[in-house]
């Protein structure tokens, strides 16, 4: 289920998706006061670049982006935030989704 997301970010056509997160909803946990939504953000964020480069190894999927070494967590996190926020008219799409578009805008494969 998450490869045939996966897939599907790169095609977006702007179609509503079933999901138990929205971006905006991942983007509220992320800007949160709590530590603990915002340690739920980083590990949303983190659980997503693990899962994409499982699916990247096992050859089920082209890298989609490509994070520099030494990228950190707070950097995958200020990243997220950034593209949720510059992308206000995705916030409806899935939270994984939202990910994917995000560190692929940032962080392109050449």
């Amino acid at each position: 289920a998450i490869a045939v997301m996966m897939f599907a970010v790169a095609g977006h056509a702007g179609k509503a998706e079933a999901a138990f997160l929205t971006g905006s909803d991942l983007l509220e946990l992320c800007e949160s006061d709590s530590a603990v939504d915002r340690n739920v953000c980083i590990g949303y964020a983190i659980g997503i670049v693990d899962v994409t480069a499982t699916y990247v190894a096992g050859g089920t999927l082209n890298e989609l982006f490509c994070m520099p070494d030494g990228a950190g967590t707070i950097q995958l996190k200020k990243v997220v935030i950034k593209e949720l926020n510059a992308e206000p008219e995705d916030l409806h799409i899935s939270a994984a989704s939202s990910v994917v578009m995000a560190l692929h805008r940032a962080f392109p494969c050449d």
